[in-house]
């Protein structure tokens, strides 16, 4: 496995040129001697640091070509790049586990293959590690698994994000859609126990959740940021929270085949992205998660055994519903629940119910006749 290499590079006339410029523009406005004299030091340690005998080093990707060297990079105690430069079947060996430390993998256009077994093939970001996914071949790459569910051994998160780990998606692809899809899966991320996931760019397609929770952490407060790419779910719900938790969308797509978002548990805020519903989903004849939810867009429904209210604010963004989607919101309201749904914005494909729509706001229909817009 190759750690990582220095590699070389001149400093040539026009950087120098540049750093001089930056100099003389620096100490051209008013300050005294004694900041002056600091700020040249400070400029002067920085290219000692950066530069040696006219050199620039420059830190290249840890890059890994099977499964021991993946494992080993991922886990090492450092923080840096990993890249892939071969595809890599990793789903017979055992989790990688990312803990304290800062990595990142970058796909490179290849393909790397997880499982969705308990103990095997999976990665799980844990204990403070922070991971980054990304794929400098303009999302060529992907994480996959081939792991049909047959049991309960057999359908965890290929991507499992726990006890105050972060994982962070910048681009590139996950992808869990197995044959017979609403009985085979699969599940992409799963986050739980103070987790910190922000999706910036990227592909996420899933057979089942793009993302989800877990309901039995009753004290869960995990955050989920959606400011870009693409969450979607071939069969079921794209995301679905059973426990508290905070997700925000400011960009994006979330897409399901039954529905964007079913919620049990904790507050949801759409500033902007698509959110859409083709309404052709199965959720399956399965006892908990969504297992025979309807077709819909949002689903809020706390039911007896989950923790707090929901909480749904809706400040902008575009939503949209397949014909089949009957109930675009549906929320099932319990004693002693405050949940709710408030619409203060957004342009929509129907007409939002005004049940929904905050006091002093509107909804009007646009100029084209199929289309709604909330308006103060």
């Amino acid at each position: 496995m190759e750690n990582f290499a220095l590699k070389e590079k001149k400093f040539d006339f026009l950087i120098w040129g540049g750093v001089l410029s930056l100099i003389l523009d620096l100490f051209s406005k008013g300050m005294n001697m004694k900041k002056k004299f600091a700020l040249l030091l400070s400029i002067l340690i920085a290219i000692v640091f950066v530069s040696c005998d006219n050199n620039v080093y420059v830190l290249e990707p840890t890059k890994v070509s099977d499964a021991k060297s993946l494992a080993s990079a991922l886990t090492s105690n450092s923080n840096d790049t990993v890249q892939l430069v071969s595809d890599i079947d990793y789903s017979s060996f055992d989790n990688i586990v990312i803990t304290n430390n800062n990595k990142s993998l970058d796909l490179n256009g290849h393909s790397l293959k997880l499982s969705t077994v308990k103990d095997k093939g999976r990665i799980v970001v844990s204990s403070d590690g922070v991971f980054t996914l990304l794929d400098s071949t303009k999302d060529k790459g992907k994480i996959f698994t081939e792991t049909k569910w047959k049991d309960n051994d057999t359908g965890f998160h290929i991507l499992e994000v726990v006890s105050n780990g972060k994982f962070i998606m910048e681009s590139g692809n996950i992808y869990t859609v197995l044959e017979d899809t609403k009985n085979s899966g699969q599940f992409a991320i799963g986050i739980s126990a103070n987790a910190d996931v922000t999706i910036n760019g990227g592909t996420i397609t899933a057979g089942w959740y793009a993302i989800s929770g877990n309901g039995s952490n009753k004290s869960d407060n995990t955050k989920v940021t959606i400011n870009g790419g693409e969450l979607i779910s071939k069969a079921d719900y794209a995301i679905y929270m059973p426990a508290p938790g905070l997700i925000t969308v400011n960009g994006g797509t979330v897409d399901g085949s039954a529905g964007a978002f079913c919620l049990r548990s904790g507050k949801l805020v759409i500033n902007d992205g698509f959110i859409q519903s083709a309404g052709t989903g199965d959720t399956g004849d399965w006892a908990d998660g969504t297992g025979n939810t309807p077709n819909s867009l949002i689903i809020v429904d706390r039911e007896k055994d989950y923790v707090g209210n929901v909480d749904v604010t809706i400040n902008g963004g575009n939503f949209s519903c397949g014909d089949n989607v009957q109930d675009k919101f549906i929320f099932k309201e319990y004693p002693s629940d405050s949940s709710k749904i408030t619409i203060k914005g957004g342009n929509f494909n129907f007409e939002p119910d005004k049940k929904f729509i905050s006091e002093g706001y509107k909804a009007e229909k646009n100029s084209d006749g199929k289309t709604w817009s909330v308006k103060k």
